[in-house]
């Protein structure tokens, strides 16, 4: 959603240079914030190996990942 607001302040006819950087910022820290969750999600999944199979014959399936396995067991 973000990178879609960053693609319409760019393309406006005049974009709004404050604008672009806090958005780009948010960017930056979503991505630093989704990085975190995952490694504590592989942490969790390293105490119960039996949650991980279930979520690698999930991910077997096309188009899905571990995080729609997540879901998908809860």
């Amino acid at each position: 959603m973000v990178k879609n607001q960053l693609h319409l302040e760019k393309t406006e006819a005049t974009p709004n240079e404050r604008s672009l950087k806090r958005i780009a910022e948010r960017i930056k820290f979503l991505n630093g914030q989704e990085k975190e969750i995952k490694m504590d999600i592989a942490v969790l999944l390293k105490d119960h190996p039996d949650i991980m199979e279930r979520i690698k014959n999930i991910c077997t399936i096309p188009g899905r990942g571990r995080t729609d396995g997540g879901y998908s067991i809860s």
